[in-house]
């Protein structure tokens, strides 16, 4: 701890320093670690999450990608109507 407010105090975690309210934190080893675990649990989560979503999506553009170059080519391959020649009067 940083400094000790009677709302708001200043903590740092070694690398960032940080206000919060002094009603959210605790001397409580117990509670600490039960906490930190939750955390823990729910940003891994997060991360397998966000990683599927980032494979799904990926996996959407090159279908998209595909199914545009397959429309690309039968284009490319369909025979092309003769121009009709119209009568000259």
């Amino acid at each position: 701890m940083v400094e000790q407010g009677d709302s708001a105090s200043t903590v740092t975690d070694g690398q960032y320093q940080f206000t919060v309210q002094s009603s959210q934190l605790t001397n409580d080893l117990d509670l600490a670690a039960s906490v930190a675990k939750a955390d823990y649990t729910t940003q891994a989560q997060i991360t397998e999450l966000t990683a599927k979503w980032a494979q799904e999506y990926s996996q959407q553009q090159r279908d998209a990608f595909i199914a545009s170059e397959k429309e690309k080519a039968q284009k490319k391959t369909r025979p092309r109507a003769s121009p009709r020649a119209t009568p000259k009067h």
